[in-house]
């Protein structure tokens, strides 16, 4: 047995060490007097929101003995020991961290021989690089066992209560996402001592423990947004032809180096394809950003475009962005950038069958190896993104008979900013809003829009918003309404709870309808659809501003009461002429 001042040096040396990792930390919390030999203390698990549903499990990796040979509560020499599994595994490959103690015992049967592996202090002395590539190589031992404790992050914390004195190996797991292995302890400390709370006492020359803190620094993970000129995810209805910016904001994975004999896998890939009704605009669209800033970018985060850090590759209709891991982490620390996330920005163009589909999503993902040591353990994060667009049908009826559809009626279309829109004519009465970059083939865009033999005119591939139809030819043998035969049109989407904004679907209540010649109840909202009727009249008949059959006879009666009030007026004067 050692004396008493040399297991205090031991000790003080040990509790030196700071639980040292490349991806979580450790801090002290609250402190608690170590009354019992069964002393607990509690573990928080705290991360940002992209580590909520990753599962954290503790480890126990080294003892503490708390039991003198007299039964006091306080260190035993040796004061710290290694789990049995895990020192065999010390004493194997680091064979510096473990002294091995032989205990034999007599017995009727024979001398029966244990093996105590005691935690030495060339491991309390070890650096920050050594004690990470131990601690990821004890990650990847197999030697572990069973975990003391396991939670659930249900939120951005959590904490583990009554957790044993001693030091644990914390591990977490998320698909998609990379952890390296910290460390938390619970160790004794002799001192001077305040439990932290308000109304504590400040204790001199005590035994105590203090609570530990772990942080989680998510390594993967991956959120899409869009971007550029309608601000970020504040409008995703587009037109055809419309250009779309998106932005991934991905976390880079952290690996560990290789130690001795060991092979480290370092994948980092991040790619997007995008579906029918968009097209992407190629690999030189494709920029890359480098920062610790979870969701914003500035110019001056641009990296190089260069190979040697990473290379792009069109797949289909989308790409493959596929880092040099090592080549990556040269290049910022080169720059002196301690860069934690990349941002890679890109675009797709609206084709011209973008208004055939319901949905213009595009899946963008990241792929990183989870377990750094299998490389069958690569795995991809997907997210999506949607934006939408949108559709105006009208029908051209007889005025007095809205059941009669009339053709060869011609109109445009102006925006919101009295501009004619151009569209592409691809069927009789049908009409794609042109864009320059819409279409593979040459077309030649048109505002002049000629309805269909059944009355009807489609037009498809035009984002929400306000929107002036005119009327600038009549059916044959009507005429054109009066107010220069104006329709205004408001189409608005409805958020549907979609927390981005738009959902691809009219809001019934504010998507409308308004002008002089609408026929009454005709307008339906469905989808992304809005449809409505427009009734003509033929010359020498007009109507008010309200149309419909209703509207006629209501002028014809009025026309009668008129003829039946002078005509009783004329009967009037010649009886009263008589009667003179």
């Amino acid at each position: 047995m050692k004396t008493m001042k040399s297991t205090m040096a031991r000790l003080f040396a040990l509790c030196l060490t700071v639980a040292m990792v490349l991806s979580m930390a450790t801090m002290g919390a609250f402190a608690a007097p170590i009354t019992s030999t069964t002393q607990t203390g509690s573990i928080t698990i705290t991360g940002s929101a992209n580590d909520v549903g990753a599962e954290v499990s503790l480890y126990k990796i080294i003892n503490v003995n708390m039991v003198n040979a007299n039964g006091s509560i306080q260190p035993k020499d040796p004061v710290y020991t290694w789990e049995e599994a895990v020192g065999k595994w010390v004493a194997m490959l680091y064979p510096q961290y473990a002294k091995v103690i032989e205990h034999k015992t007599e017995t009727e049967e024979g001398t029966t021989t244990t093996y105590t592996y005691e935690v030495t202090k060339a491991f309390s002395e070890a650096d920050a690089a050594m004690l990470g590539a131990f601690y990821h190589d004890l990650e990847g031992s197999g030697k572990l066992g069973t975990a003391a404790k396991t939670v659930k992050l249900e939120s951005t914390s959590a904490t583990i209560s009554d957790v044993a004195m001693g030091q644990y190996l914390v591990t977490a797991s998320k698909a998609g996402n990379t952890y390296n292995p910290a460390v938390a302890t619970l160790y004794p400390q002799w001192g001077d001592h305040d439990a932290g709370a308000p109304d504590s006492e400040f204790t001199r020359e005590t035994w105590y423990v203090e609570d530990a803190t772990v942080v989680l620094k998510s390594k993967g993970g991956i959120d899409k947004n869009v971007e550029g000129e309608k601000g970020d995810n504040s409008d995703l209805g587009y037109a055809v032809g419309d250009t779309v910016t998106y932005r991934l904001d991905v976390a880079i994975p952290v690996y560990p180096e290789a130690g001795p004999n060991e092979v480290i896998h370092k994948t980092f890939k991040i790619g997007d394809t995008m579906s029918a009704g968009l097209d992407f605009d190629g690999v030189s669209t494709v920029k890359v950003y480098a920062n610790t800033n979870a969701d914003t970018y500035v110019d001056d985060d641009l990296l190089p475009a260069t190979d040697i850090i990473y290379t792009v590759v069109k797949n289909g209709n989308g790409f493959d962005l596929i880092f040099d891991y090592d080549a990556l982490q040269k290049a910022l620390k080169d720059g002196d950038k301690e860069a934690t996330y990349v941002h890679v920005v890109y675009t797709g163009t609206l084709n011209e069958g973008a208004f055939t589909v319901d949905e213009l999503g595009n899946t963008a993902y990241v792929g990183v190896n989870t377990n750094p040591y299998d490389e069958d353990s690569y795995e991809k994060t997907t997210v999506d993104k949607k934006v939408y667009t949108y559709g105006i049908n009208v029908t051209k009826v007889d005025a007095a008979d809205p059941d009669s559809t009339l053709a060869g009626a011609e109109f445009t279309l102006k925006d919101a900013d009295g501009e004619e829109i151009q569209f592409v004519k691809t069927g009789e009465g049908i009409y794609v809003k042109y864009g320059e970059k819409g279409f593979v083939e040459p077309v030649t865009p048109v505002t002049t829009l000629v309805v269909a033999d059944d009355g009807t005119l489609q037009l498809w591939g035009v984002d929400v918003g306000e929107y002036t139809l005119t009327e600038t030819k009549a059916p044959d043998g009507y005429q054109l309404p009066k107010d220069d035969a104006i329709t205004k049109i408001t189409m608005t989407d409805a958020t549907g709870g979609d927390p981005d904004g738009a959902d691809g679907v009219l809001d019934q209540g504010t998507s409308k309808v308004d002008g002089t010649m609408i026929v009454t109840d005709a307008t339906t909202v469905n989808g992304k659809v809005i449809s409505f009727k427009l009734g003509n009249t033929k010359p020498g008949f007009e109507l008010p501003t309200t149309g419909g059959m209703g509207t006629v006879l209501f002028t014809a009666g009025g026309l009668v009461i008129m003829a039946c009030g002078a005509a009783l007026v004329l009967v009037t004067l010649k009886k009263k002429k008589a009667e003179d």
